[in-house]
């Protein structure tokens, strides 16, 4: 069986066997011309088509078995991008900022600055992880801002941007509370956003308050140079909506309690959708095509929804960044242990499972190995910050270390990919404390 692009399923037969070659390998043997020709009419033409026959009825057995095998939470995909925010094309569908503030400056300074220090600017470290915590043990980086026509020497406090990964705990929190299983987001470039920040005094020396504060940034060179991008923002493939019990039909009274139905456009049935849980709602309960909601209360407004884009992002005008995503390859085998529910703990099988994820571009296992203890730096699983700790500490497990080699060497985002696969795997292997290392 060849497996083709019209084919999604991975064939059962990974090396077929050539009937064709092995009938006219044996034929050679048989030295009367006659016997050879009747022999090739009779097995090619009659063997040959019970054969044929016999292959394509397993193929369609198989290609319904598999299509009959559901994959749960595939509409609960998370895509992620960067770009510069003039850029930002509000007629695209599919990607949206993941802070709706960054498209608001004025409000933006407002609301990050304080007593002590004024917020500048949201910068973009186009590096790796070991560039990053190097810029936050620091915790300052010097550079030089146009103030009118006139440059002024500037030092700049430097911290991670908080709100992106507030809105990642917040979208865990939502999986929670609508009962939907949470598979780890890639948090590669959300990760890589710091905000910058005055000291007031240097703020009101340089008027930065003034608007003749211009965009312009530069920074000293040194390591930092060409990698602390200004004027980028995050995009995902989430839309947060507000709605009101006027959006809805009659609702459902239930002794004291009313059930708001959340109903879902038809052409947009493929995406994911999340409900925001407040105090007034008091069950989330998923339907066919819609979402019932219990609460005490008949009407109600400004609650919060939020839809999952599926399907292939539309990259406008200037996207330039690789999309990066936590989807899985949907495979036969993949579907068989999702409907299942047995994990095989054999190193095939992880292999397996760190190929069905979205990072085969960036870096490719190519070990795994149980270790007492490690010495040398590794990879932590730090994308789930938010679910907190098992009952039994990862520092008392054994460490299961995956070696990841780099498709293209010293590319910024390869250590990411590496963090991303060791925290999706430690999610789902808590008996070991899971790290990477990245060969050269």
């Amino acid at each position: 069986m060849n497996n083709n692009q019209n084919n999604n399923h991975i064939p059962m037969q990974e090396y077929p066997f050539d009937y064709e070659r092995y009938i006219n390998e044996q034929l050679r043997q048989i030295d009367d011309l006659d016997e050879r020709r009747f022999a090739k009419e009779i097995l090619l033409k009659g063997l040959g088509s019970i054969i044929r026959q016999t292959e394509q009825k397993y193929m369609d057995l198989e290609k319904r078995i598999y299509e009959e095998i559901e994959i749960p939470d595939s509409q609960y995909s998370v895509v992620s991008t960067v770009i510069e925010r003039r850029h930002y094309d509000p007629t695209n569908e599919t990607l949206f900022p993941v802070d709706m503030l960054d498209l608001q400056e004025e409000t933006q300074r407002e609301q990050l600055s304080d007593k002590k220090l004024r917020y500048v600017r949201t910068v973009f470290v186009r590096g790796n992880n070991r560039l990053c915590r190097s810029l936050e043990e620091t915790g300052k980086i010097y550079g030089s801002i146009m103030v009118g026509v006139e440059k002024q020497r500037a030092e700049f406090v430097i911290r991670p941007a908080q709100r992106y990964r507030n809105k990642v705990e917040q979208l865990y929190q939502m999986f929670l509370d609508n009962y939907i299983s949470w598979k780890t987001v890639n948090t590669a470039y959300l990760d890589k956003f710091y905000d910058l920040y005055m000291a007031v005094d240097e703020a009101e020396k340089v008027h930065l308050e003034n608007d003749n504060f211009m965009e312009e940034i530069e920074f000293e060179r040194g390591e930092y140079a060409g990698a602390v991008l200004s004027g980028m923002i995050p995009l995902w493939n989430i839309e947060e909506m507000k709605f009101e019990s006027t959006n809805f039909m009659i609702p459902c009274i239930d002794g004291i309690y009313y059930e708001h139905e959340f109903r879902i456009e038809e052409e947009k049935q493929k995406d994911g959708y999340l409900i925001q849980k407040n105090g007034d709602i008091l069950e989330i309960r998923h339907e066919n095509g819609r979402i019932m909601l219990k609460s005490p209360r008949e009407t109600f407004s400004d609650w919060v929804s939020v839809r999952l884009v599926q399907g292939e992002m539309v990259r406008s005008l200037d996207y330039k960044a690789p999309f990066l995503s936590n989807r899985e390859k949907d495979t036969f085998l993949k579907r068989l242990t999702n409907q299942s529910g047995v994990r095989l703990m054999t190193k095939s099988d992880l292999f397996r499972r760190v190929l069905e994820l979205d990072v085969e571009e960036y870096i490719e296992l190519v070990d795994c190995a149980v270790l007492d203890g490690c010495e040398r730096e590794i990879i932590e699983p730090k994308m789930n910050w938010f679910a907190g700790e098992e009952l039994f500490p990862r520092k008392g497990r054994s460490i299961l270390l995956l070696s990841f080699r780099e498709k293209e060497q010293g590319y910024y985002l390869n250590d990411s990919m590496a963090e991303f696969v060791v925290s999706r795997m430690q999610m789902e292997m808590n008996e070991y404390r899971c790290a990477g290392e990245l060969r050269t």
